[in-house]
């Protein structure tokens, strides 16, 4: 077996490999479709999190997603490909590989001379997690890579559609049901917000696709013309209202963070009558909206408020938090304490909950140390310096890489306030961005092709092999 990362953005063009139609192209599709639908429906087993009732088991657990069952299938596939032939890996398997390196050094280390506070199940428990994240990434990476632009909008284009009525009924529950955060299908209010964000820049990511339109879909301009403003109007207006609905503060600031890249403020200076008319349309359905909502005095508006005042029900807590993994990190800076190990550092700590730090980075450094610190900022960095450079190739696709880079700046920016490198939907987009740099460097050509123009070739024909 070998496996290759796909690696190198920039290369010339003509070094490029062409890509052939991969086997199982419809069997693909079929996974993609299951995959945006199943992934927003979790189960925490043994109450990996808070949801409103009252806690088993403060940390540890499994939050399982329906969608697991679909990269189970993928990963048996690949498994099965990788024992008579080659397997594909995304550019960013050697950077997860190494972070995941990190987590088990660390994990042996303190297993070797354990603390009071360590306990091996939730390490491993930890790894395991962590290990099915990653999954999720090369899974995503093998369903688009060899047709982008097609499999993209299919898995953008459900998700949206999928997140889009979950938003829908948050904010019916939310201002006629009298419940203060709405939690979706996740059981958790801040991953709610999380995949709320997620597919609002998904949904930018079409809006651009389709206004630079929508190469490789074979969708008529008649449809683009349809969906562009469903997806414009009544998506991002209701995706925004089912996030204030979550009340996370994390993901709302990291939505804020994340528009800086994702949208096209360059085109504001040139912007043409057709996109001041729509600029126009949107202003005239996003602030009633915006408008009615507050005034419906929702949970979201004393949350923001306490919040800036200081006051907030875990403000503190989280202040004391913050400044126990910053003590767990001075401790053990190599090494760290161990993955996943700070709440049972915590418990051991006076003042401090047995509960995680919410706040990515600072649990990286106190788990893992600097080098799991590092691993990790090469990891989001990697990603956000690609997905913002692919404005150098392939126009159509600008829009779609750059909604990619938003989220991973929002998700990084939510990762202030909360633990997010477990998020799936943080994988799904790696594998997103790895896929579509895949395809601008290795474009899909039909499997027979007119050979170069040369006196001696000229008139010929010959067969490509898939790379």
């Amino acid at each position: 077996m070998t496996a290759t990362a796909t690696r190198g953005f920039h290369a010339p063009a003509r070094a490029a490999a062409a890509v052939t139609p991969q086997p199982l192209s419809g069997g693909r599709t079929l996974l993609l479709v299951l995959l945006a639908l199943l992934y927003p429906w979790h189960i925490a087993l043994w109450a990996t999190s808070y949801t409103g009732k009252d806690p088993v088991i403060p940390h540890g657990g499994l939050n399982v997603s329906l969608g697991d069952s679909v990269i189970a299938i993928i990963a048996i596939v690949l498994v099965l490909q990788a024992a008579v032939g080659r397997v594909r890996l995304p550019r960013y398997a050697l950077h997860a590989g190494l972070w995941l390196l990190a987590a088990a050094i660390s994990t042996t280390a303190n297993a070797i001379s354990p603390a009071v506070y360590f306990a091996i199940r939730d390490s491993v428990t930890g790894l395991v997690k962590i290990s099915a994240a990653i999954f999720w990434m090369i899974a995503v990476f093998w369903l688009l890579q060899d047709s982008f632009p097609r499999r993209f909008f299919q898995l953008a284009g459900l998700s949206v559609l999928a997140a889009t009525g979950f938003a829908f009924q948050s904010v019916f529950e939310n201002i006629f049901l009298g419940r203060e955060r709405a939690f979706g299908p996740f059981q958790n209010a801040n991953i709610y917000g999380n995949y709320v964000v997620l597919n609002l820049f998904l949904a930018i990511g079409i809006d651009r696709f389709l206004g630079a339109g929508a190469p490789g879909t074979n969708l008529r301009p008649a449809t683009r013309a349809v969906l562009r403003p469903l997806v414009r109007y009544v998506s991002i207006t209701l995706l925004l209202l089912g996030l204030l609905a979550t009340g996370s503060r994390g993901a709302i600031v990291g939505l804020l963070a994340g528009l800086i890249p994702a949208l096209p403020w360059r085109q504001v200076k040139r912007m043409s009558r057709r996109g001041l008319v729509a600029a126009v349309l949107g202003i005239a359905v996003f602030v009633p909206a915006l408008d009615w909502y507050f005034s419906q005095n929702p949970f979201v508006v004393t949350r923001m408020t306490q919040t800036a005042e200081g006051r907030g029900p875990n403000v503190a807590e989280r202040l004391e938090l913050w400044q126990g993994a910053v003590q767990a990190f001075s401790e053990n800076p190599v090494v760290g304490i161990g993955y996943t190990q700070f709440p049972n550092y915590a418990e051991h700590e006076p003042n401090l909950r047995a509960t995680l730090t919410h706040q990515t980075y600072l649990a990286a450094a106190a788990e893992l140390g600097i080098v799991g610190l590092c691993a990790l900022m090469w990891l989001l960095l990697s990603v956000i310096v690609d997905s913002w450079r692919a404005q150098d190739r392939n126009g159509p696709y600008v829009g779609v890489a750059h909604a990619c880079c938003g989220f991973v700046v929002a998700a990084c920016t939510q990762g202030l306030f909360n633990n997010v490198q477990q998020e799936r939907s943080l994988w799904i987009v790696f594998g997103i961005v790895a896929a579509l740099i895949f395809y601008l460097r290795h474009p899909r050509v039909p499997s027979v092709t007119p050979l170069a123009h040369s006196s001696a070739g000229r008139g010929r024909l010959r067969l490509t092999t898939p790379v």
